[in-house]
């Protein structure tokens, strides 16, 4: 399940144990019941609806030393995205697309009646549409059922498969498109490798209210810590938590030359 935020400021992606995304139009309520204990420890035991991971920001919200013990005795993973790096939550970043636009169309064409309440209309019709690269609607492959009948003339039925049919051709399409995605990418992207200690640049974020003059990189920092093969700690003020150091992305360092070490021949 995707649960977000409706300012759109803090995402939150929680995958079930079946693998499936519905949106909500309600994010409060659901996160209000989704880390509600009772309703967490019923759900783990007698459902088994209880979220396996949580993927989220580095807000303090989300990194604090509560809800990192409220996760770890539930047993829930956390999952990190490094800072400015929208792709690490990709999933997430592309629903937010899709409801925008969907939205922006239905605020400019209706009056008086506010966004809040447009958004429900906007995740409804979300949920009950078929997605292009599995061919479904989120809502079949949650509950196995639509709650409308076909549109189409001589009340034609819609002929989805068994939801368990329908959920393993979902899966099998989204890697099949994963897979072209992942090949997309790859022609284009350059694997930088650092070391603790180098000096990096890093590269700025770029905001729509950013100035088109500024630097477009920010320098130099020290790599003090290398966390996978893609994701370092440099020592950059992290301006929202406050930290010393910040997470960040591969594709965003690029290395640090002094102009020393440059020599005319």
């Amino acid at each position: 399940m995707n649960y977000y935020n409706a300012n759109n400021e803090d995402n939150i992606n929680v995958k079930n144990n079946k693998g499936l995304d519905q949106i909500s139009d309600s994010p409060k309520a659901d996160l209000k019941r989704l880390f509600n204990q009772p309703w967490l420890l019923r759900t783990q035991y007698q459902n088994k609806l209880c979220p396996k991971q949580l993927l989220s920001d580095r807000n303090a919200a989300f990194t604090s030393s509560k809800f990192k013990k409220f996760l770890k005795h539930h047993n829930i993973r956390q999952l990190l995205t490094s800072a400015n790096r929208p792709q690490c939550n990709g999933k997430n970043e592309r629903v937010n697309q899709t409801l925008v636009a969907k939205l922006r169309c239905k605020v400019n064409s209706t009056t008086k009646t506010p966004w809040t309440k447009l958004l429900e209309q906007v995740t409804y019709e979300y949920n009950n549409s078929p997605h292009d690269v599995t061919g479904f609607p989120p809502a079949y492959l949650m509950f196995g059922t639509l709650p409308y009948d076909s549109p189409l003339p001589n009340q034609v039925k819609l002929n989805y498969p068994p939801i368990q049919q329908a959920r393993q051709i979902a899966v099998n399409r989204t890697i099949k498109h994963h897979k072209i995605n992942k090949q997309r990418y790859d022609k284009h992207y350059v694997d930088a490798k650092f070391k603790v200690g180098d000096l990096v640049l890093y590269q700025n974020f770029s905001y729509p209210n950013s100035s088109k003059l500024q630097s477009p990189y920010n320098s130099p920092f020290k790599v003090v810590r290398k966390l996978s093969n893609v994701t370092y700690e440099i020592d950059k003020l992290n301006q929202y938590t406050g930290k010393l150091t910040d997470i960040v992305h591969s594709t965003r360092l690029k290395p640090f030359h002094s102009k020393s070490n440059f020599q005319l021949c």
